[in-house]
């Protein structure tokens, strides 16, 4: 008698997930939320036919020994996607029995057929008196997290300006958007939209794309998308320049006495940022019972990462201290604005530190030429820009890990405050580290500079 079962493609055995484990290997988060072609194989009478089920579920979502989607690990999509696997299942093993009991062997026609009768099309035309608007309006609100959690602020930003990306797409094609347009000819066209009208860099481009994949991937596993390989459309993000400031300019510009309010605000908020080495939201999310004291008696920031919600403990070192005094009895610990605005004033501040003014000196390093490397359509451009516009958010986060491997503290202790999973952009900060050492050393062993200790 044949059998008939599921299995996701590419999956690794339980051997290997263990074997990861063991090596603590960062790559096996990834491996198991990828999401897998899911396909029904009938094996039996010496043969083995398989079937695409036009369906994805991660190895981290799928219940192997149930062969259905976990719903403690999806909570939105699993009912309706096990409704389809069950009745699928349930109806290639009847057929597949009655085909025994002719002496017929079920082959794939049979399968396929099978397969666009328990398909639920009448989703589609149930779906066509709600507008794209309202589709992408529950996407918003019932799309979570791998762990079932609500997206955060900034990603509901992104996909909201995605369907803005969206809108306009629409209006130059002079056409109303639909669930029932969207297809490998149609994301290839948005992707090109994005390219030539809007000129947005490839990285920019990359980024609405993968999420307009989500929004897909949401809608093909609810059945009101027909499935496609939208794997097929390709947008890569390209490595970008890593832009810091020393240690040296740090405390310079920390100690740098300005007139205007606001940007003193600016000011201390970005140097907190570099000596505490974490991302911007957290930094707007930063409360008073975050800062405690831990039982050596050192004080430190103990607090949940808006982006991941991991546990992150960062050292608050005495430069990072004597900030937060300035603002003890504030309403909260920081003088935070929104992270456009901070990278707005920013580029304002850096300005400033970049000229002399009287009897303040000037930075060093803040007016100089830097590199500005983009891509676009596939192709390189530099052009050269004053440092000071090059200041961002995300500069005093690299500040801090670059800084802080290039005196010594072991990468592993970096990681950890820092919070970084991906070994590979990691490395890119142990290399410049690397870089700026040898450069130290380069700097400390000429020989003008060793005729001073003979």
């Amino acid at each position: 008698m044949a059998t008939v079962n599921y299995y996701l493609k590419g999956a690794i055995s339980d051997a290997n997930i263990e074997i990861l484990k063991e090596a603590k290997d960062p790559s096996l988060n990834e491996i198991l939320r990828t999401p897998r072609q899911v396909f029904l194989t009938v094996s039996g009478w010496g043969q083995r036919i398989q079937i695409y089920t036009k369906k994805r579920v991660s190895q981290y979502e799928w219940d192997k020994k149930e062969q259905l989607i976990d719903c403690r690990r999806n909570k939105v999509d699993s009912d309706e996607l096990n409704d389809f696997l069950l009745k699928f299942k349930q109806a290639v093993k009847k057929r597949n029995s009655a085909n025994e009991n002719e002496g017929k062997i079920t082959n794939i026609v049979e399968l396929r057929q099978i397969m666009e009768e328990v398909r639920p099309h009448e989703s589609l035309k149930a779906s066509a008196s709600i507008t794209f608007e309202d589709h992408f309006k529950t996407f918003l609100s019932e799309h979570k997290t791998s762990e079932g959690h609500s997206k955060k602020g900034r990603t509901v930003q992104k996909y909201n300006t995605l369907n803005t990306h969206l809108i306009k797409y629409a209006k130059s094609k002079k056409t109303p958007l639909r669930l029932e347009m969207m297809d490998a000819a149609f994301l290839t066209s948005f992707k090109n939209h994005l390219v030539t009208t809007e000129n947005l860099g490839d990285n920019t481009v990359a980024k609405y794309i993968k999420a307009f994949k989500t929004f897909i991937r949401f809608y093909i596993n609810r059945g009101l998308i027909k499935a496609f390989n939208y794997t097929d459309v390709k947008s890569v993000e390209k490595e970008g320049e890593i832009y810091i400031i020393s240690l040296k300019q740090l405390i310079e510009l920390q100690n740098y006495k300005l007139e205007n309010k606001r940007l003193e605000h600016c000011q201390d908020v970005f140097c907190f940022q570099c000596w505490t080495g974490q991302r911007y939201s957290d930094i707007e999310a930063i409360r008073f019972e975050d800062l405690k004291v831990n039982e050596k008696g050192e004080k430190i920031w103990d607090f949940y990462t808006v982006k991941t919600g991991d546990n992150i403990k960062v050292p608050i070192t005495e430069y990072a201290e004597m900030i937060l005094k300035k603002y003890e009895g504030s309403d909260k610990p920081l003088p935070v604005i929104s992270n456009q605005k901070q990278n707005e004033y920013l580029k304002e501040l850096g300005k400033i530190v970049s000229e002399d003014d009287g009897d303040k000196k000037k930075i060093s390093g803040f007016g100089d030429n830097a590199k500005a490397i983009e891509f676009h359509d596939g192709v390189r451009s530099e052009s050269y820009l004053p440092f000071y516009k090059m200041l961002t958010t995300h500069v005093a986060r690299k500040s801090y890990i670059t800084n802080s491997l290039i005196i010594g503290v072991p990468e592993r202790v970096v990681k950890e405050v820092s919070g970084h999973k991906s070994e590979k952009d990691f490395r890119r900060y142990v290399n410049l580290a690397n870089t700026y050492k040898d450069e130290m050393i380069r700097k400390s062993f000429t020989m003008e500079n060793i005729s001073k200790f003979i």
